[in-house]
């Protein structure tokens, strides 16, 4: 459902104020609106991936070679009797030397791999998002995300948070809980020299 509020014009007499009044109250639920904030219609959504969807470890930040752990999938994944719809994914990466375009992280020459972002389920691979084409430096992440921004607060760590809005690029994810189905970031590197590497997914739960 779509609400468009009247657009002030020499016709009618709403002003600015009378604007935020309106939409003060579309959004609260007042004057049998629909409420778009606050809703009970729908759980928000906030999960970090985790390896193996163990629930415990969320930090993607050893070593997935074959000389390590080995490939792991680092797993957001609605339980049974859930669906989720995804609208967003932050790629945070936190590490103690500068970041340059061209590295993963503070990792000098960026990864061998990369990293793929995928939907998947017990018969394999239903959506890669990435392409097959693994994200390996930190200019990559701008590839997928527009929104891909350097912090440093002066003395210290720096870090990367990139964000991927799926319903700015076509369409939010659904999951589906009863048929497994997951979103999964793929990783294939040896990443022990970052110091924080995380992947959360947000979105909301939809009503079964």
């Amino acid at each position: 459902m779509v609400v468009r509020a009247p657009i002030p014009n020499a016709n009618n007499d709403i002003n600015f104020k009378n604007l935020i009044e309106i939409m003060h109250d579309w959004y609260s639920g007042a004057e049998g609106m629909p409420t778009i904030i606050g809703s009970a219609t729908h759980d928000i959504l906030l999960a970090f991936a985790t390896m193996d969807n163990d629930g415990t470890t969320m930090n993607a930040n050893g070593n997935y070679t074959g000389g390590g752990l080995g490939t792991k999938n680092f797993v957001c994944q609605p339980p049974p009797g859930e669906i989720w719809q995804v609208s967003r994914l932050i790629t945070y990466i936190e590490d103690g030397s500068a970041f340059r375009t061209e590295f993963y992280g503070g990792i000098s020459g960026g990864l061998t791999n990369g990293i793929l972002i995928r939907k998947s389920d017990d018969g394999g691979i239903i959506i890669d998002l990435t392409d097959s084409l693994g994200v390996k430096t930190n200019g990559q992440w701008a590839r997928l995300n527009f929104d891909v921004n350097i912090f440093n607060f002066g003395a210290g760590n720096e870090a990367l948070a990139a964000r991927w809005t799926f319903s700015r690029a076509g369409a939010n994810i659904r999951l589906i809980g009863d048929d497994n189905e997951r979103l999964e970031a793929n990783v294939s590197d040896d990443l022990t020299g970052l110091i924080n590497h995380n992947f959360s997914f947000q979105g909301f739960k939809e009503n079964v």
